[in-house]
């Protein structure tokens, strides 16, 4: 009888067929020696800063290694990195970093480099070095909102896959969500860079062993626990540094089963590495004062207990003060597999056979924790998460995928799941972790309709049934994502809640974030600031919520209230400037009277908001000396253009002539 397995011919080439892989796995000491690899790993966030001709004592090992594996983050924190390719400061820091490793170590080659933005993954290996390298894949994904000025890649990972030998290995340089609270974002961000995948078509949890590393942002949690800024900042300086670990966020999340699980990483024994002040070994006195935080790590996973790996060292070079963070460094020693391909082949009909018997003597298993998901209530651009354990009953190895339904595929798109496949082995188990996000445009599709937003998951097992997985959430349209009309349909409640308010016909939304921008004073506001999506919840919430005055919020920057405006116009469910006039508008973008005369021919609804908005603009570009700066970025959200390729200059200098003209100067020049 032909089966699935006895059609292979040939020799025995890993990754081919996963069920044969699982057999020759067991036989594995049949067929292939071990051999040690002496890997050092470090990650370093370099804080924009240029980089020296070499940086003395970070890259000292006290073991000779054969491979060294660097990741850098804010490597670039120029504004046009974020706009344009410039490779000039990726070429200075590659050349440091190889000037940096020790002449007595021998020589290294590089083996392969790849960046985003202001992450850099470089890996080095030793000359003639007993581990051979092959077989490298890169890949990246940026994190994040994407939206506005925040498309900016500046969070996000670096990966790269090759073979040490003959066990497939991945890298991931990755640099996560800032801020002491986004606890939540910085998981998202994981679980983003997690589902990436190589050209080789592997995922990273399909490599025999996983290390990741870079600035992972966990902060520690001391005020909940009852300790201030100082007292960590005092404990963080002593022998004692060790305590508080015990409020790590990263290990917190890890024993909650949220991010990193399965993984490990050696005893923190060394002061925090986060926050000090350049050039010195200070806690950062800015007007921050960031408390003192681990934010900087290095761990592994690797696929079975049959994979050995260890760390000889773990610890951070307090020596260097190039930046506000000190660079981490890990010597790992990883146990690769080098095959015998003769011995392989030898067995390799064996293990057809074998494979074929279990095949044939066993359907796949699985149990799983939950058989329906339900989210409950979710919220515009907050994603809430939910996992299921997917465990192999089975007496055998069994790969699950979803499947792609014609229209569909895989999941809707406000849903993102992962892995969306998985081979597990006897008795393994993995946690599948279901996202949803429910972004503007899924906002937009909603209104009007059904607020409940379901799908059905079609999880279906290699030789096996498929299983049915009903996915339900309810969304209620509030604020964001929404059409003008719906925000002027709850104006009146919120107006009479602010001390000495007009009567102004703008929604209560819009009339609170900008006068909260004022109160805080449109001078401070400063448009190189971060943007922290735990900020934007909270205003989100306030706002649905009908509190008027946002900056009793806490925390909360000026920024952030900024950055929600902009949000709140782009998220609108139609233009401001309606698309039957948007040619004329672009024609007359530089005549500031017919553009308001245009305006006055505009639903009372969009007129009154861009009168509104450019009022407020004026404001801002004349108090704020980088105001005009914006003008791009409104000229973009004002009138919103579909195609990519078409230029933004008329619309900038379109909305330049409404801020310089106000509608009664420019409309009594015209008469």
């Amino acid at each position: 009888q032909m089966t699935f397995y006895t059609v292979r011919k040939g020799g025995y080439v890993p990754g081919r067929d996963p069920f044969v892989d699982e057999v020759m796995g067991q036989w594995r000491d049949k067929y292939s020696s071990t051999q040690l690899a002496r890997v050092a790993v470090s990650t370093f966030n370099v804080n924009g800063r240029v980089p020296p001709s070499c940086i003395e004592g970070w890259l000292d090992t006290k073991e000779d290694v054969d491979m060294f594996v660097i990741g850098l983050q804010e490597m670039d924190l120029s504004v046009g990195t974020y706009i344009m390719e410039n490779n000039d400061k990726e070429k200075k820091w590659i050349s440091t970093i190889i000037r940096s490793v020790p002449t007595s170590m021998g020589k290294f080659t590089m083996v392969t480099s790849v960046r985003l933005v202001g992450m850099l993954l470089v890996i080095l290996a030793k000359e003639n070095g007993p581990i051979h390298v092959s077989d490298v894949s890169n890949t990246f994904v940026a994190t994040g909102v994407q939206v506005l000025m925040n498309k900016l890649g500046n969070k996000g990972g670096v990966a790269t896959s090759l073979l040490m030998n003959n066990t497939r290995v991945a890298f991931v340089n990755s640099h996560l969500a800032a801020g002491d609270e986004s606890v939540g974002r910085r998981n998202e961000d994981y679980r983003e860079i997690s589902q990436t995948s190589f050209s080789n078509g592997l995922n990273l949890f399909d490599h025999d062993v996983l290390i990741w590393l870079g600035d992972l942002n966990y902060r520690v949690n001391s005020q909940v626990n009852g300790l201030s800024n100082s007292d960590v900042r005092r404990i963080a300086s002593s022998s004692e540094m060790t305590k508080l670990t015990k409020f790590d966020q990263l290990r917190e999340q890890q024993l909650f089963g949220r991010v990193f699980v399965g993984f490990k990483e050696a005893p923190i024994a060394f002061p925090p590495t986060y926050k000090y002040d350049i050039g010195t070994h200070l806690w950062d006195s800015s007007e921050k004062a960031r408390c003192p935080a681990w934010c900087d790590r290095v761990l592994w996973w690797t696929s079975d207990d049959e994979t050995k790996m260890s760390a000889t060292s773990y610890t951070s070079v307090q020596s260097v003060t190039l930046s506000d963070h000190k660079p981490v460094i890990a010597e790992l020693n990883v146990e690769v597999r080098k095959m015998n391909q003769k011995l392989a082949d030898s067995l390799y009909e064996e293990a057809i056979r074998e494979a074929d018997r279990r095949a044939n003597e066993l359907l796949p298993q699985i149990s799983l924790s939950c058989q329906e998901v339900d989210f409950g209530d979710v919220y515009f651009m907050k994603t809430a998460t939910i996992s299921i354990v997917i465990k192999n009953e089975g007496k055998s190895g069994v790969r699950f995928k979803l499947k792609e339904r014609p229209g569909i595929g895989i999941c809707a798109e406000w849903l993102n799941v992962f892995p969306q496949h998985y081979h597990l082995s006897l008795g393994q188990q993995v946690v599948m972790t279901l996202g949803i996000t429910v972004d503007k445009r899924t906002s937009w599709s909603l209104e009007g309709k059904h607020p409940i937003l379901s799908d059905i998951l079609v999880l279906s097992l290699e030789k096996g049934r498929d299983h049915f997985i009903p996915v339900s959430a309810s969304y209620t349209h509030r604020v964001f994502g929404v059409s003008l009309s719906h925000l002027f349909a709850h104006k009146a409640d919120l107006l009479i809640s602010f001390e000495d308010a007009p009567s102004l016909p703008v929604p209560r939304s819009l009339y609170a974030l900008v006068l909260s921008i004022r109160k805080m004073g449109v001078d401070k506001l400063s448009f190189g600031d971060l943007n922290d999506e735990d900020h934007f919840d909270r205003i989100r919430e306030s706002l649905e919520r009908e509190c008027p005055d946002l900056t009793k919020i806490h925390p909360i920057n000026i920024f952030a209230l900024y950055s929600a405006l902009l949000r709140l116009i782009d998220s609108l469910k139609d233009p401001l400037v309606p698309e039957i006039h948007r040619s004329e508008w672009l024609l007359f973008s530089h005549d500031s009277s017919r553009l308001w005369s245009l305006i006055d021919s505009f639903p009372r609804e969009n007129r009154e908001v861009i009168v509104f908005l450019t009022d407020f603009l004026r404001e801002l570009f004349h108090c704020n000396s980088n105001g005009r700066d914006q003008l791009r970025v409104w000229a973009d959200v004002i009138v919103r253009e579909t195609s990519t390729s078409a230029p933004s200059s008329p619309r900038l200098v379109a909305l330049r002539s409404l801020v310089d003209y106000s509608r009664d100067t420019a409309l009594f020049h015209l008469s």
